[in-house]
This record gives structure tokens, C-alpha cells and sequence, in this order.
């Protein structure tokens, strides 16, 4: 029998690694001996580390994403570490105050870390009971040596309290990651707002992360924290792709960030929006092939607002020569179904709006996305027949599609 080219055996396994096929990698380990070693790097080109107050996760070193196991495996096989891509950090505290019951393995924590040399992709997933200053120092370390790697480009943080001194201590780590491309915060809370007058840099560093990526899902106070912040310490004028979602965003903050980032943005997904603070003067055509804009529309004066709004930011949008929009996203939240009657001249007229824009973007418009998210029981199938007959010019052209959720 001829053997397989080891080469060609890499190959095959890096399609594998590709697909996310882990049980299949798994299996191909216990072939042979070549086809062990290569295909183990591909294995563990991503890997997840579960801290837990489970006691069982800490009696037995080998359950799966233990850190012990981790360890024990690179110790075993010291070229794996160089070989981790990307690491899923989560951390599983099920009620206040057992982050004390969590086994962090500080030895083991730092030598794992220590191993991975070559990170693209660091995920820290906490809980909305897990307090970042509750883990210990020498493992926080450890993670900030990570996140400082210079192969590092994709930084992702979930589901945290971060008191106001880590706050520092961890944003100041996140601008020294100068080849940091993309940036994901969601659901990450202070318990009171950091004062950022002692932390503001004086001069504008020659070296900080130029962001292709940036998402944000969080409360308003810190929105407006991280993006101060993330203006002075990161740089924005190349991103690409900006989604911010909070219950209100702050117009003048967000003007900043439009004015800096508005020349290369490709996607813009941005709620809840309060057009009533002068928002609706902001050029979306620009650059941009795709936008995404929600609100809420909880009283009648406000869903007046909104709607008038949206006829004017897109009649400005027509307004300007380079017109690349492909894709229009309209989500609309409201607890009254009275608001959503389309016989009202409101909806008509952002109705004609909308025609307006499809016309002016005849060449690259593809598809109108109307979400309408609505605190009922059940959603009768003529609310949708009443929606695309209210926006008939986009629903004959096979642009418009109209999705309710209940």
C-alpha cells in the first residue's frame, strides 16, 4: 500500500481544522503515529478553558477543559502550545459570591497561558455574576500577557463587572495591543463610572490598535465610558464594521465617532436610537454597503419623532454622490400594536421615503430588512400583508422582507 505524503495528510487536516470537525480530528489521532502528530496541532487550534465551583470539574484533572488537563497535555506535548489559535476563556459562577469556590489552578492558569504563544483570538466569557477583580492576580496576568501578544488581532469580552480600578488596568492592556484588529464588549457592567480625567493620554501614541471591528452591546454610562476611551487609546479611522446597541445612545458621542470612522465604514448596525437629540443629520452613504437602525417606539409622540426622522436621514442620504448601500435593516420595537397601524400617513409617508431611496439606489440596493418586534401573544398573518402592501414599491420589486416576532 502506498502511504499518504505527509503533506498532503496536513493539508486534509487543516480543511478539517477549518470546519470546525473536532470528532473527526480526534479520530484521525488514534490511526497512526504521523497521522498523531499531525494532526494534534490542528486539534487544539482552538480550545476552551472553563473555570466552574463545580466539584467535580475539580476532582478530576482530565474532564474536558479543565485546566489541569490543559496543562498535564502541554507538558506532554510542549509544541501544542505554539499551536492555539484561539482561546475561549469562560467563566461559570451561578450565583453571587461563589466566585470563592472557583479552583483557578494559579500554576497551572500561567503555565497554560505561558504555552500559548501564538494567539490570534482571545474570548473571556464571564457570567453576569462574575466580578473580574475576583480572579486572581497572577492568572489576570497571565491573560493580560496574552492579550499584549503581538500575533493577537481579535479580543472579545463578555458578561462581567469590572470594578473602576481593573478598568485601568484592563483597557490600558487592551491599547497596548497594537496589532488588535477587532474588538467585541457585550454585557460588560461598572459598578460606578470610572473618572477618566487622570487617564486621558496627553499626547496621541504613535503605535495603538487600528480597529477593522468594533462591537458594543451595553448600558448607556458605559457605552459612553468605552467609546470616550477608545477615542483616546485605540484608533478608529479604519474601521469597517461598527454595531452599537444600548436602551440610548448619546448623540454627541456618537457624532465623534461617525466624524472619525465614517470614511471606511462598510457595515453600520447602531440602537436604540433617540433621533429627537439631532441624530437624523448624519450622512449614512458614505462609504457604506450595509445599515442596520433600531428603535423604539414605546409612545405615539415618540413613534411621530422616529418616523420623521427616518424621512429625513434618508432623504440626506440620496443627497450625496457615492451611494453604495446594498442593504437597509429597520427594527422597530414597540408594546403597543395601535403604533403599528400602516394605514396611519406616518407610516405612508416613510413608506414613500424608503421608495424614494430605492429609486436613488436603483444600482446597489438588494434588500429592505422591516423587523417589527412586538409585545403580543400571537401576530396575525394580516399585520404582514398590511405591511407589504404599505411598502408595495419594495415588495414588487422582490427588495422588501418583513419579519415580526412576537
Amino acid at each position: 500500500m502506498t502511504p499518504v505524503p505527509p503533506e498532503l495528510v496536513d493539508c486534509v487536516f487543516g480543511k478539517l481544522d477549518k470546519t470546525v470537525d473536532r470528532i473527526t480530528l480526534s479520530t484521525c489521532t488514534r490511526v497512526c503515529q504521523t497521522w498523531h502528530r499531525l494532526a494534534l496541532p490542528h486539534l487544539f487550534s482552538a480550545i476552551t478553558i472553563q473555570y466552574s465551583a463545580s466539584s467535580e470539574r475539580r476532582d478530576n484533572p482530565f474532564v474536558p477543559k479543565s485546566i489541569r488537563g490543559l496543562h498535564l497535555l502541554l507538558e506532554k506535548y510542549p509544541f501544542l502550545g505554539p499551536c492555539v489559535q484561539k482561546v475561549d476563556v469562560r467563566v461559570k459562577s451561578t450565583a453571587l459570591g461563589d466566585e470563592g469556590l472557583i479552583q483557578w489552578d494559579e500554576p497551572a492558569s500561567i503555565s497554560v497561558f505561558h504555552a500559548m504563544t501564538n494567539l490570534r483570538h482571545i474570548d473571556i466569557n464571564g457570567s453576569h455574576f462574575f466580578a473580574w477583580d475576583t480572579m486572581p492576580v497572577s492568572v489576570r496576568q497571565a491573560i493580560y500577557n496574552s492579550i499584549r501578544l503581538p500575533s493577537v488581532t481579535c479580543l472579545t469580552l463578555e458578561a462581567m463587572h469590572i470594578a473602576n480600578s481593573n478598568f485601568t488596568e484592563l483597557f490600558s492592556v487592551i491599547g497596548d495591543c497594537v496589532a488588535l484588529e477587532s474588538l467585541d464588549i457585550s454585557f460588560v457592567d461598572f459598578p460606578s463610572r470610572p473618572d477618566l480625567s487622570q487617564r486621558r493620554r496627553s499626547t496621541i501614541p504613535s503605535h495603538r490598535p487600528q480597529l477593522r471591528s468594533l462591537s458594543m452591546v451595553v448600558f448607556p454610562v458605559v457605552m459612553e465610558v468605552l467609546l470616550e476611551f477608545l477615542l483616546d487609546y485605540a484608533d478608529l479611522r479604519r474601521l469597517e464594521s461598527l454595531r452599537l446597541k444600548s436602551s440610548k445612545l448619546d448623540s454627541g458621542t456618537l457624532h465623534t465617532v461617525f466624524d472619525t470612522t465614517i470614511d471606511k465604514l462598510d457595515y453600520l448596525d447602531i440602537g436604540f436610537i433617540d433621533f429627537s437629540e439631532g441624530l437624523e443629520d448624519m450622512d449614512l452613504s458614505r462609504k457604506l454597503r450595509s445599515v442596520a437602525l433600531a428603535l423604539s417606539l414605546p409612545a405615539e409622540q415618540q413613534c411621530v419623532n422616529q418616523l420623521e426622522a427616518l424621512e429625513t436621514l434618508f432623504a440626506q442620504t440620496l443627497n450625496s454622490g457615492d451611494r453604495r448601500i446594498e442593504e437597509i435593516t429597520l427594527k422597530f420595537y414597540s408594546s403597543r400594536r395601535d403604533l403599528m397601524d400602516f394605514s396611519n400617513t406616518l407610516w405612508c409617508s416613510l413608506a414613500e421615503a424608503l421608495r424614494t431611496a430605492a429609486i436613488g439606489l436603483a444600482a446597489t440596493l438588494k434588500k429592505v430588512n422591516l423587523i417589527f418586534v412586538i409585545w403580543s401573544s400571537q401576530i396575525p398573518e394580516e399585520f404582514i400583508q398590511a405591511a407589504n402592501t404599505c411598502f408595495q414599491y419594495l415588495h414588487e420589486r422582490q427588495l422588501l422582507h418583513v419579519n415580526c416576532l412576537a
